[in-house]
Order: structure tokens, then sequence, then C-alpha cells
């Protein structure tokens, strides 16, 4: 039996009992005890996390993916990606938590109850259920069903208007951007093909009208120098155009979500035994 295959048995074993020391090239196991699913994805959450929260999560998913909400996926090519990647939705109370879990994850998008905002997003108070949900759907659907468009690697049409946004072709963080770049990151934990998905999460959800609010310019304005959907269309004309595109095809979102998916009520369901979600270290 190769190495692979015995790592793959020893988390097998270890989900059916409440506690196993595994070898330290392993994630640790946190305890997940709830779950739902959309569109046969998954969501996973601690009992630190609020049932009306999770299920906003589970509706601003379904809204992203059935996008005009008569019961059918939008793109079935996007789905399938997302289906066969096992991708999942990993809800935590805070950071705090998910650290003191240790867990990598390979196919999945984490998001924090503290972020999370049913009532809308406010000053102060984004909605990142909005941004983070929209990344599982990226990396793990748009990406790999359409990898020369949306595809986050250098020369996909999404990546070459990134690096015009940020004034040229950069592999990692630059110590500053041109003058005349309208996205800056200066996240240095984030390589170059997370700088991709965050480009995209922008560009989107701007044309959408998620970044409109009072006070929400200044909070991003370091980051993001286009403060409206119109404003995107004259700032970064590259890639409101390539959203237009797609959003007639409709393979992209055209109507921001509101955490209210009218086809279908979402229902949250207890975990029976002590469910623990566990990821090979690849190496």
């Amino acid at each position: 039996m190769n190495k692979k295959k015995y790592l793959i048995l020893i988390i097998l074993l270890c989900s059916l009992i409440t506690s196993c020391t595994l070898s330290s090239r392993l994630a640790k196991p946190l305890t997940f005890t709830k779950q739902t699913e959309v569109f046969d994805v998954k969501i996973y959450a601690t009992d630190g996390v609020e049932d009306t929260k999770m299920l906003h999560a589970a509706n601003v998913l379904a809204e992203y993916l059935d996008n005009n909400e008569d019961g059918i996926i939008d793109d079935s090519n996007v789905h399938t990606h997302i289906k066969n990647r096992k991708t999942y939705l990993v809800l935590y109370k805070d950071e705090d938590e998910e650290t003191q879990g240790g867990i990598i994850w390979s196919f999945s998008q984490n998001l924090y109850n503290m972020e999370i905002f049913p009532q809308g997003s406010s000053p102060g108070e984004f909605d990142a259920t909005l941004e983070e949900v929209l990344h599982l759907i990226t990396d793990h659907g748009y990406a790999q069903a359409y990898p020369d468009i949306f595809g986050v690697k250098k020369g996909s049409k999404v990546a070459l208007a990134m690096d015009t946004a940020r004034g040229g072709y950069y592999e990692d963080v630059p110590s500053s951007y041109p003058s005349n770049s309208w996205y800056h990151y200066y996240d240095d934990t984030c390589n170059y093909s997370c700088m991709v998905t965050e480009y995209f999460y922008w560009a989107l959800t701007s044309k959408l009208g998620a970044q409109e609010y009072p006070g929400r310019y200044d909070e991003i304005k370091d980051e993001w120098n286009v403060s409206s959907s119109a404003n995107l269309q004259i700032v970064d004309p590259t890639i409101n155009t390539l959203l237009d595109q797609y959003q007639t095809s409709n393979i992209l979102p055209s109507v921001l979500p509101d955490g209210t998916y009218l086809p279908t009520t979402f229902t949250i369901s207890e975990l029976k035994w002590n469910t623990y979600l566990f990821q090979l270290v690849l190496f």
C-alpha cells in the first residue's frame, strides 16, 4: 500500500471515533455540528455559527448559482466542476476558532459568523458572505470551467485585466504600485492566483452594486479605487466589457444576491456524530 492510500485509510478510521492521534503532517480535527446543502454543495458549521447566518450563506450561494431563481443552475459546466472537486463551505464562529482547529483545506472556502450580516451591508459592516461565497464559485467553478477566461493564472482574460488594473504584471506583491493603478493588494500571503480571485471579486461585486452604500468607498479605496458600477465602466472598461459578455450569456450573475432564494427553503440538519473534516497536507 503506497503512502497516500495509507494516509487516506487512517483518516477514514479516525472519522469513526471521537479522537485520534495523527501524524503532524495531517490536519488537526475540528468538530462540526450541523450542515445544509445547496445544489449538492455542502455547508458545514460549528456550534458557534448562528442558524440564521448559516441559512443566509446557503441562500447567497443558491442565488449566485441560480441568479434568475428559476430553480435551475444557470451554468451546468460551472456546477459540474464545483461538484466534481467536492467543494464545500465551512463556517466558523471567528478566525480564532478556525486557527485552533488547525485545519488545512484544499477544496473549501471559509466564512466567519462575525462577518455575516443577513440584514445587508452598512457602514463598517460589509456582508462578507457576498465575497467568500463568490471566492468558492470563482476558484472551483468559473476558473475550472473556463480557464482561458476566468482562470486564476497568468494569461487568462481576467488575469490580463488585473495586470492592467495593478499597473503591470507582478508575480509577487510589489513594495508599491504605479500611481495610475486602481487595484492595490499588499497582503504578501496572497500569491498571484489569490490576487486574481480578489480582483474578480472586486470587479463583479462592484458591477452588481455591492460596494455602493454610503461610506463604503472610504473603507475600500486603499485597495480598490472604484466607487460604483457606473464608475467601473470608466476606470476599468476591460473587465467591465468582459463581465458584460458573460452576464449576457448567463454564466455570471447579473443581480446581487440578497439572501432570499425563492425556489427553495433550506434547512439545517444536525450531524449525528462528532464530524471531523480532514484534508491531507500535500508534500
